[in-house]
């Protein structure tokens, strides 16, 4: 609809000599050719298609180079340019599910490194051999063992490079979680991802799979270019938002909502700060195919339950000691503090702008209110969750109530995404209405700051 009215706008205007000047109030056609009576000096004003202009582009800027993605699934060209597309887009709508993400790998990865490196020497030289009647089966870690116990038989004593123990860092902790190591079967068919679980199995047994870190860095497709327009962009928004609070200036709905998007895009990219970015394909691990391997597409509740619940559980695997149980909880709430004051962020137009102004668009201040609210109720359903999944499951009561809090889950995260997107849209559909003058203001050295 906004690109509709400038653009019916554009036509009307485009052979005339001179704009007229509004004799009383300032009409809608007039807040968006910014005919403000406070704002006759153009250089301390700006336009609404501006306005409009670098919200758009910092939301994208933020989300797109932001975003740390998996190794993703073996796709052909289209089809994995339609699933990063689609990836973006639900970032786009709940960028929530970013920071969430990228907590959870920072602690997955710091657990892998720290166990890796607390492997005793010992264990390199206690390779253990696949159990007899391997060659029919086993799992993918023993069949992988023993294909390097062939080659290295075929190769003759000498000839294998075992790889060498080394400090490994959060980095390749990272690398793996990130699914950057694959089984692979001799007809060079992918077989699954290797999890923290297989890489410190093969560990213990003095193989150690994870490539060096001049390796990674070499696949990571990282370009401080990018990182760099998207930094100058996100702090120069920042900044110009911050001083129009600071000075009193009213700020358009977009705007706060351009500000949460920076402000949870920034925190989720100092967790994936030592991530690499843009792993195209993985690292092969090549296994025997002594057993045909079929993958089994779950259900949609079951798939539901379990990429939340292994989530949590492959950093978090409790003993139902007091210790391990707090670490858990204090992600809990971190996560939903985090989250409330990106909604939070939105509230801000209900605290400072003026009250004629604020009361043109009610569903938006509603919308920033449940936002905010929203993951308070989320995160007590999670704990309650997992409290319960920490007693004993035998009984028929606890396996019903967490069967209703994950149904509660799913509903209430339903009802976030629709209301993230609502929130969206009433910030742009709010231009639809006159704007209060003053947001044309500007502070005269705002506008030397570099916009993309």
């Amino acid at each position: 609809m906004i690109f509709i009215i400038l653009f019916l706008h554009s036509l009307a205007t485009l052979h005339a000599n001179a704009l007229p000047t509004p004799a009383g109030a300032v009409s809608v056609a007039g807040s968006f050719v910014n005919l403000s009576p406070s704002c006759r000096d153009l250089g301390s004003c700006r336009e609404l298609s501006s306005i409009i202009t670098s919200c758009i582009t910092t939301i994208f800027a933020c989300v797109w180079f932001a975003q740390h993605p998996d190794v993703p699934p073996s796709l052909p060209g289209l089809a994995k340019l339609v699933d990063t597309a689609r990836k973006t887009i639900v970032l786009l709508i709940i960028p929530d599910r970013m920071i969430v993400n990228a907590i959870l790998q920072f602690l997955a990865a710091g657990a892998l490194a720290k166990e890796l490196n607390d492997i005793p020497e010992k264990a390199g030289q206690e390779k253990k051999t696949g159990p007899e009647g391997v060659a029919g089966g086993g799992s993918e870690v023993d069949r992988y063992v023993l294909t390097r116990q062939r080659h290295e038989e075929m190769d003759g004593p000498g000839t294998a490079s075992p790889e060498k123990r080394r400090t490994y860092t959060r980095r390749d902790g990272f690398f793996v979680v990130m699914r950057g190591l694959h089984f692979y079967g001799s007809d060079n068919t992918p077989i699954r991802p290797l999890t923290i679980k297989d890489v410190t199995n093969l560990a213990k047994r003095g193989i150690f799979v994870i490539p060096s870190t001049d390796e990674i860095d070499d696949r990571s497709k990282a370009s401080w270019t990018t990182k760099g327009l998207a930094l100058i962009q996100t702090v120069s928004f920042a900044a110009q938002c911050v001083a129009r609070l600071v000075l009193r200036l009213p700020t358009t709905e977009l705007e706060l909502t351009a500000l949460a998007y920076t402000t949870i895009t920034v925190v989720a990219y100092c967790f994936w700060w030592h991530k690499p970015v843009s792993i195209g394909t993985p690292v092969r691990v090549p296994i025997l195919d002594t057993q045909a391997t079929v993958v089994v597409k779950p259900r949609l509740m079951d798939q539901f339950h379990k990429n939340i619940w292994r989530e949590w559980s492959l950093t978090f695997y409790t003993k139902r000691s007091i210790a391990r149980i707090r670490r858990p909880l204090l992600l809990i709430a971190i996560t939903t503090v985090l989250a409330s004051a990106f909604g939070a962020i939105h509230c801000i137009y209900l605290w400072t702008s003026s009250g004629y102004w604020r009361d043109q668009n009610t569903w938006y201040n509603y919308s920033a209110i449940v936002v905010t609210l929203m993951p308070v109720a989320i995160g007590v359903c999670f704990t309650l969750i997992f409290l319960m999944s920490m007693g004993n499951r035998k009984y028929m009561v606890i396996r019903v109530l967490v069967r209703l809090f994950m149904i509660a889950l799913f509903i209430m995260g339903f009802a976030y995404e629709v209301v993230r997107f609502s929130l969206f849209y009433f910030a742009l559909a709010a231009f639809v209405f006159p704007q209060d003058p003053a947001v044309y203001q500007v502070p005269v050295w705002s506008t030397h700051m570099p916009n993309i």
